[in-house]
C-alpha cells in the first residue's frame, strides 16, 4: 500500500509540475527565451555553436511541421545560407529588441528563406 501511495503521489506531482509550466515554456534552450537571455551563450564559441545547432534544429522542425500539416506544403531551403549567417540574422534581430522572444527571430529568418519549386 505504501508503494502504491508513493507512485500515485509521484505521478500527480509530475503531472501538476508539467502542466503548470506548459504555458510559460512553449520553447526551451538558449533560443527558447528572450533575446537578452541569449546573450551569455554568444560570449563563447561553444555557446555560439550551441545556438547555431538550435537554429538548425528549429528550422528542420518548421519544415517537418509543414509536412505534417499538409503533405503538399511548400518547404523552405533551410541550408540556403550558412549557420553563421543564420546566427548573425538572429543577433541582428535581438539587437533591435532585447525583450523579444529569440524564437520569433528564428521564425522571421525562416520566412526569408527561398522555397523549393
Amino acid at each position: 500500500m505504501k508503494k502504491l501511495s508513493l507512485y500515485v503521489f509521484l505521478f500527480f506531482s509530475l503531472f501538476i509540475n508539467e502542466h503548470s509550466l506548459s504555458k510559460e515554456m512553449a520553447t526551451w534552450g538558449p533560443t527558447g527565451s528572450t533575446c537578452k537571455d541569449l546573450d551569455p551563450f554568444l560570449d563563447s564559441e561553444e555557446g555560439k555553436l550551441l545556438v547555431q545547432s538550435e537554429i538548425r534544429g528549429f528550422l528542420n522542425g518548421l519544415n517537418v511541421q509543414s509536412l505534417l500539416m499538409d503533405e503538399n506544403a511548400t518547404l523552405k531551403i533551410i541550408n540556403h545560407n550558412s549557420t553563421e549567417f543564420a546566427l548573425a540574422y538572429l543577433i541582428n534581430f535581438c539587437r533591435k529588441d532585447s525583450d523579444a522572444a529569440a524564437v520569433i527571430g528564428i521564425i522571421s529568418y525562416y520566412r526569408t528563406l527561398p522555397s523549393f519549386k
